[in-house]
């Protein structure tokens, strides 16, 4: 081209809007003013020239355009060759691994979607091939949002939702704003646990699911179509948006719910669907039984033919040494200070208390971590010891014992009137067990009793009053049929009794004061003392045979505690004897014993009672107790002779 223009007389210079042709005369290139000056018919001549070669120019160029085109076209070409041998490639080695996992009925629509892919790439390849090796230049529609991955599982899931809201069980649809309105996509659909859960369990506390809108019912709807919707909770309250709506999603998991047993009798019976989606109950107890455990693991290694001598102290120590460790880990769990042996050994007996039983582990490790967690904050060793575990035990009993002190100190200043020297008729102290927020603790109650002739029997005060409770009543009736099989086979029981509970102001219930107001009975009406520095608790039967009860430990410790303060000792308390194994005292109260000091009876029935409450042979007693109710009998007949008297007629004179 550039010779073209110098055989023409020009020369071509290469500008970035195109071509800039100068005449050259003399090989010399014209200035402007130079070009001015020529002659009309040479201007002219270089005029004409210029028109030529701006042509061939012209002519050049379009050539050029088109070559440029067709190589374009070939190159796109050559892409496309090659972008389709790779892509079926990367999609055909991506559907033979998805072939493996996905259900049959699915492959279909992952075939058209591969091929939807296949098109779109390819029609869009020019875009694609701008981003090279940057990712986040890739448009949204190319990307994939990986909505489970469960790769690193090496067993099936196990998902724990604490926050069982709608849209934390079935997933969302989140949106961001741009340029003031909601936007979204695919990738903004994240899943819920449900999805999370899928192949393996959920499980989820019931109460925490009911306090949630509208989670209860989305999740029986999902076990009834075994299907996971994603919902937007403003459809529920009736504000309509515009959302994406993902297609369902199979459902198989197993969803296990926790809670009081309560709230499972409730949703039983009112809740026609839940027996149908939630058919499987089982209860669990909130302590660990050692002699159940080592029956339930002799019995299967026996039918197993594994063993043939069993260890029973072996498995308990096992078993126990499990349960220490599982202790030890709540340390390692919060990051504190290690146990020391006496530590353990001190935490063990706490364990026991709060257990009620020598034979019992708790399993309510919340309460135990609490209190470690306090040991290691008081304790300035390097390790957690025995004196921190006590101090962290009695700092909680002391923040939650502000009603125990107040009852107490009524007791002790005579406000609440308890005898705790000498000995009275007709007058027992009763153990009350009483348990306000946390802390449970025991209460001596003075139990008086009136007689007198009558026929109305033995009657509870407090049920009179409207301050007793069924098992109470029941107590009280029990009682009067201890004394018609006792007293009764002769003549009938001729007696109005009245038995109180004094300086009581709330409801009484249960029956583990039936022993303690039998004794009241029986010394009112023999006119036998009792004495008052010994408290009774102790359910009966009619045949007067002792019965166990509960708060054991509580109720010893609280009469215990007033003898103390007072240091009136001796002191004793009567139990039933099966009762024995729920023993687990305060170091304190141990060391009284020991001293003897303080001294605790185990009985089996009534007459045991009579004879440490009172000193004296039971015979004696219950002659005494016949003789005074036959007395009663007989002024009763007399009475009632003389009122059936008939009046003799006057003869006349």
């Amino acid at each position: 081209m550039q010779q073209e223009a110098l055989n023409l007389g020009f020369l071509l210079q290469p500008t970035t809007t195109g071509f800039y042709i100068t005449p050259i005369i003399g090989g010399k290139p014209l200035s402007n003013e130079e070009i001015q000056n020529l002659d009309e018919n040479i201007k002219k001549e270089i005029e004409k020239k210029e028109e030529t070669l701006e042509q061939k120019i012209e002519e050049n160029i379009k050539k050029l355009r088109k070559m440029d085109k067709e190589l374009i076209d070939k190159l796109k070409e050559m892409d496309k060759e090659v972008a389709q041998k790779w892509i079926d490639f990367y999609i055909q080695e991506l559907i033979q691994e998805l072939n493996n996992i996905i259900l049959d009925n699915e492959k279909e629509k992952l075939d058209n979607y591969f091929q939807d892919l296949k098109k779109d790439i390819m029609d869009n390849l020019e875009n694609f091939l701008k981003f090279k090796n940057n990712e986040d230049s890739i448009p949204t529609k190319y990307k994939v949002n990986l909505f489970i991955d469960n790769s690193k599982l090496d067993n099936i899931p196990i998902v724990f939702e604490e926050s069982p809201t709608l849209e934390n069980l079935l997933g969302k649809v989140d949106k961001e704003v741009y340029q003031g309105i909601l936007i979204t996509d695919f990738t903004m659909i994240t899943p819920g646990s449900l999805h999370k859960a899928n192949g393996g369990y959920i499980i989820i506390n019931i109460i925490d699911l009911l306090k949630e809108p509208f989670a209860y019912e989305a999740l029986k709807k999902t076990i009834k179509n075994k299907k996971i919707i994603i919902e937007d909770i403003y459809q529920h309250l009736g504000i309509s948006t515009k959302i994406l709506k993902p297609q369902p999603i199979p459902f198989n998991a197993k969803v296990i719910l926790l809670g009081p047993s309560l709230i499972y009798h409730i949703l039983n019976e009112l809740d026609q669907d839940f027996n149908e989606y939630f058919q499987i109950v089982a209860y669990f107890d909130s302590n660990l039984e050692l002699n159940k455990i080592i029956n339930n693991y002799t019995l299967e290694k026996i039918n197993d033919k594994k063993i043939d001598k069993i260890d029973y102290e072996k498995i308990r120590k096992n078993i126990i040494k499990s349960y220490i460790n599982s202790i030890l880990n709540l340390g390692l769990k919060n990051n504190l200070k290690k146990l020391n042996e006496d530590a353990v050994i001190e935490l063990l007996k706490y364990i026991h208390r709060i257990s009620d039983s020598k034979e019992k582990l708790t399993l309510k490790m919340s309460k135990i971590e609490n209190i470690l967690i306090e040991a290691n904050y008081l304790t300035k060793k390097d390790e957690i010891t025995n004196e921190a575990i006590i101090k962290a035990i009695e700092h909680w009993e002391y923040r939650n014992g502000i009603y125990k002190e107040k009852i107490q100190e009524y007791i002790l200043k005579d406000i609440i009137n308890i005898n705790t020297q000498g000995k009275e008729v007709g007058t027992v102290n009763g153990l009350a067990y009483i348990k306000i927020g946390e802390l449970a603790f025991g209460k001596p109650t003075k139990i008086t009793c009136s007689i007198g002739l009558g026929k109305e029997g033995i009657i509870s005060i407090e049920k009179e009053a409207g301050f007793s409770g069924q098992i109470h009543n029941k107590a009280v009736m029990i009682i009067t049929g201890y004394f018609i099989q006792k007293y009764a086979q002769d003549f009938p029981l001729t007696l109005q009794a009245r038995i109180s509970f004094e300086q009581n102001y709330s409801i009484l219930e249960g029956d583990s004061a039936s022993l303690a107001e039998v004794l009241a009975l029986i010394s009112q009406i023999s006119n036998i003392p009792v004495k008052q520095n010994l408290a009774i608790t102790g359910s009966m039967n009619q045949l007067g045979q002792a019965q166990p009860v509960g708060g054991i430990k509580e109720k010893i410790e609280g009469f215990f505690e007033i003898c103390k303060y007072r240091n009136h000792f001796p002191a004793y308390v009567i139990i039933p004897h099966q009762n024995i194994n729920d023993l687990i005292l305060k170091e304190e109260v141990i060391q009284y014993i020991k001293d003897k000091k303080f001294k605790i009876y185990a009985v089996k029935n009534i007459d045991e009672v009579i004879k440490i409450a009172t000193d004296t042979d039971p015979e004696i007693v219950h002659k005494k107790v016949i003789s005074k109710l036959k007395e009663f009998y007989l002024k009763s007949t007399q009475k009632n002779n003389k009122k059936n008297k008939i009046p003799k007629k006057k003869s006349k004179k």
